[in-house]
């Protein structure tokens, strides 16, 4: 798939996520679904969709250009350390 085709399924993806987080149609229904109400079913399945696709994003869509940046950029090293570590020498004062 070429890039562009790519960048305009995503934003096509995040609109129809966007339209369906409003649930209208299950505000009043009382049905269960799974023992839970179908609104809630709803929103389960929803946030995993969403889950979904955030990770579709971050992981085929984000630009790899920008994962080298960050992997070898300024800051690195500490965030490879978990935050520890230096930035700068430490300068004796002694």
């Amino acid at each position: 798939m070429a890039a562009t085709a790519v960048r305009r399924l995503a934003y096509a993806t995040l609109a129809v996520l966007y339209l369906l987080h409003n649930d209208l149609w299950f505000w009043y229904d009382e049905d269960r679904f799974l023992g839970l109400p179908v609104g809630l079913t709803y929103h389960l399945l929803f946030a995993g969709a969403v889950v979904l696709t955030m990770w579709w994003l971050v992981r085929g869509v984000w630009p790899a250009a920008e994962l080298d940046r960050l992997a070898t950029g300024p800051g690195a090293a500490q965030r490879a350390n978990g935050g520890e570590g230096e930035t700068r020498p430490s300068e004796d004062k002694g």
